[in-house]
């Protein structure tokens, strides 16, 4: 007998550090999630670290009503089969506005999940942002299917920016395959007029 694995919670006002280990594992059951949530949130030093991420078992969902920054100093967070879902969502009003930023060339995210990333500014000046540097990375490589089995999950990875933009800089890579076949790479934004 058993259960599905469960969720954890790791939430702050203003800044949230974590450096821990979060197995949210079923031995017969659904895999869990681990949720972090605050205003802003740096995944890298004096943040989340991303080895903590990395050793994690668990999708990794991550919450924020500001920013989301990503400087891995040129290294690779790799997720394993853990997808991540990254949600900033709020009310820029004037301000510096709401982003995520993958700030590095030389920095990649990898899974063998699904990376999605929402920006939403629930304001009226439309400021949501993401900005990709460096790579993300949704890839698969499985043998072929069992005959009659369901396809696998993961290999997509999904930018959306509503109210906002979407910023690819020369350096950017979105890789998203399952084996010998592609993946979704899904890019929507919808406001803001500058580029």
């Amino acid at each position: 007998s058993g259960g599905d694995g469960g969720l954890v919670l790791l939430a702050a006002s203003a800044l949230l550090e974590f450096n821990g280990h979060v197995d949210t594992s079923a031995p017969q059951g659904k895999l869990g999630e681990l949720h972090l949530s605050a205003d802003s949130i740096d995944v890298g030093a004096g943040g989340l670290a991303a080895a903590a991420l990395a050793a994690g078992v668990g999708d990794v969902t991550i919450y924020a009503t500001q920013t989301v920054s990503v400087d891995l100093e040129g290294s690779v967070l790799d997720l394993g089969d853990n997808s991540l879902s990254v949600n900033v969502v709020g009310d820029a009003g004037g301000g510096a506005g709401l982003a995520f930023l993958q700030l590095n060339a030389d920095d990649t995210i990898r899974t063998t999940g699904t990376i999605t990333i929402t920006v939403r500014d629930e304001g009226v000046n439309g400021d949501a942002l993401i900005d990709i540097a460096g790579r993300l990375e949704a890839e698969r490589e499985q043998p072929l299917p069992i005959p009659d089995s369901p396809p696998g999950n993961g290999n997509d990875i999904a930018l959306v920016s509503q109210n906002g933009r979407i910023r690819l800089r020369d350096s950017a890579r979105l890789r998203a395959s399952d084996g010998d076949e592609g993946g979704l790479v899904l890019l929507h934004a919808d406001g803001s007029g500058d580029s």
